[in-house]
């Protein structure tokens, strides 16, 4: 039976993976700019006298923080904590005069008027933190806090004595206390905050956080005083990243002669028996010819005209071969640049066009913009004629402020998309696909068990199966080796795997006193499905579009005729990149496989 699957995938972006521990805890100091609006009277208790009305101080607070895991980019925070709020605030006041001796006039007399208090709050809080990209350690956060008033509610007014010089209150002395008083009725007060973290691993359990947010009052500490706060935190704090449990390290596992599947007999001496028993890794396989359409675009980075280094420059241009090239869409887009310097050595006929472009907005002046799109279409020329010896005549450059069609700049991901040098050409095989005829791939079926039966008495084991000397599975406990063991290992192994007829196997276990090792295998068995598969992945959309360019129209076609039939069954999925709102990308999404179904 003949049967092709067709899959489209269609993304414009840029591809992560993350690992996220599932609890993690922080411990940090900050620096607090706090930002306070209140009325005091100068004289505590008479409103007439002229009020302090507002206080800019550097404050401090310490707290612990634990992160819970709901997703690989999402936590739950709690916090606990402490804040110290110092508030010192002066005025100086002159509201009547007063005749000096000295000059036998009146004058004004002028006060300065001190405002001091050290308030410190216990510190609640829950929160939530999201991480926006994966490959980018930086989190944003959002946070509610709970303020309570515990100690040092205590505030001291003073006055003293600026003009007319000499003059003395009637204590003989030139500062006098007014008030020195408790601040009466303190709220607990509730804070909405939002910043942003930036996490520099240390080691995997180990970061050192910067933080930086900022903190808006919901009430009044006191109506009393009419007291409101907001504040800018920048913070310090060192984070612990809680992992599975380690276990102690085992003495390497010796090399012993392996022994037969059936008879999985290993003796340390008389007294033990230990028989291992492995279930076959059982593979579907399936021949496969898949299409990757080129993305005709080489992005760049913020004001640079430097070739990444993620682009592959292969030293040996004898030698390349699209048939070489991995199977797999981000390496093969890697490749871009020798793939097109391939297909113009071998096309001589053929003309390539180059536009740099910017994101508008990297460099101040837009000339400078075009200046450096220029030059991003210059080093892509400079390659090709020096790495390929493509004759420059072939290759025609320009330059724009931004592409014709650009990604949203709403996002930071569109900034970076927008700098790029586009690829267009005058021959439809520069830029055609690359396909991978007819090769094998594998899915794993079932992974195999292992039945462990052995009268050592273990309270630490060790079990490995290797791909030659490759580890692909791996497990260890300080406990009494189990009777029965579930596998599950990296598909990346399956193709290396799939030569040979089994898995090496070793087993360690342990006691206080002794180690008992040994080898074993694990059989593979591979059924081939009765079927091939067809597999076309696009990149065909421009941004926030469900038309089909005609250049890819042309390859659908193309596709359709070689590789669909009457009982071919197909299945076209349709995406959008990471921008934009979700159940917006839903529909996009939609919308583009159903663009290509008609």
């Amino acid at each position: 039976m003949k049967l092709k699957i067709l899959i489209f995938i269609f993304s414009f972006g840029i591809i992560y993976s993350s690992e996220t521990n599932r609890y993690s805890a922080q411990i940090g100091l900050g620096l607090l700019y706090s930002q306070d609006k209140f009325e005091v009277p100068y004289i505590y208790g008479a409103d007439d006298c002229g009020l302090f009305d507002s206080n800019n101080k550097f404050s401090w607070d310490a707290d612990l923080k634990v992160f819970y895991a709901l997703y690989d980019n999402i936590r739950i925070i709690g916090s606990l904590g402490f804040i110290n709020k110092y508030i010192s605030q002066s005025e100086l006041s002159s509201d009547y005069l007063v005749f000096n001796p000295g000059t036998n006039n009146y004058e004004k007399f002028l006060r300065e008027i001190n405002f001091n208090s050290s308030i410190g709050f216990l510190k609640l809080g829950i929160g939530i933190d999201y991480k926006l990209l994966d490959n980018i350690p930086i989190t944003i956060y959002s946070e509610i806090l709970s303020n309570y008033p515990v100690i040092d509610t205590k505030f001291k007014i003073t006055e003293k004595i600026i003009e007319p010089k000499g003059f003395v209150f009637p204590d003989g002395k030139i500062q006098r206390t007014i008030s020195n008083n408790v601040i009466e009725n303190l709220k607990n007060h509730f804070m909405l905050g939002a910043g942003l973290n930036y996490e520099y691993k240390l080691n995997p359990e180990n970061s050192i956080v910067f933080d930086l947010g900022y903190y808006y009052g919901l009430n009044k500490i006191s109506e009393e005083f009419k007291w409101s706060n907001n504040h800018i935190k920048a913070g310090l704090a060192f984070r612990w990243n809680f992992s599975e449990p380690v276990v102690e390290k085992l003495p390497e596992l010796d090399t012993i002669t392996p022994i037969r599947q059936e008879e999985q007999l290993v003796k340390l001496d008389t007294n033990y028996d230990t028989k291992i028993t492995a279930h076959d890794l059982k593979l579907n396989r399936t021949i496969v010819t898949q299409t990757y359409p080129i993305l005709p675009y080489i992005f760049f980075d913020s004001t640079s005209a430097n070739i990444r280094n993620i682009y592959n420059k292969n030293n040996d241009l004898e030698k390349f071969n699209e048939i070489n090239l991995p199977k797999e869409t981000l390496p093969i887009y890697y490749n871009i640049l020798d793939i097109i310097g391939y297909r113009l050595k071998a096309n001589p006929s053929a003309k390539l066009t180059i536009i740099g472009t910017s994101d508008g907005e990297e460099l101040e002046k837009t000339e400078d913009r075009l200046r450096l799109a220029e030059q991003r279409a210059e080093i892509i020329k400079k390659y090709l004629v020096e790495k390929w010896k493509i004759d420059k005549q072939r290759l025609n450059t320009k330059s724009q402020n931004m592409p014709g069609l650009p990604t949203s700049r709403e996002y930071r991901a569109g900034y970076e998309e927008n700098r790029r040098a586009e690829l267009y050409s005058d021959n439809p095989k520069i830029l055609a696909p690359v396909v991978h005829e007819k090769f094998f791939e594998y899915q794993i079926k079932e992974y195999p068990e292992i039945d462990i039966n052995t009268n050592f008495e273990t309270n630490a084991w060790k079990l490995q199966l290797l791909d030659n000397d490759s580890i692909i599975y791996e497990k260890t406990a300080l406990e009494a080796a189990p009777i029965k063991l579930r596998t599950v290992f990296n598909k990346k192994y399956l193709t290396s795997l799939s030569d040979n007829n089994k898995i090496n196997g070793k087993y360690q276990f342990s006691n206080d006193s002794k180690s008992l090792t040994g080898n074993f295998d694990v059989p593979i068995s591979i059924m081939d499905e009765n079927f091939e598969l067809g597999r076309l992945n696009l990149i065909v959309f421009d941004f926030d579009k469900s038309d089909i360019s005609d250049f890819n129209k042309e390859i659908i076609r193309n596709f359709v005729k070689s590789s669909i039939f009457d009982k071919s069954l197909v299945r076209i999925t349709g995406s959008t990149d990471i921008l934009g709102e979700r159940q917006y990308n839903k529909k996009l999404s939609e919308d583009r496989a159903n663009t290509v179904a008609d």
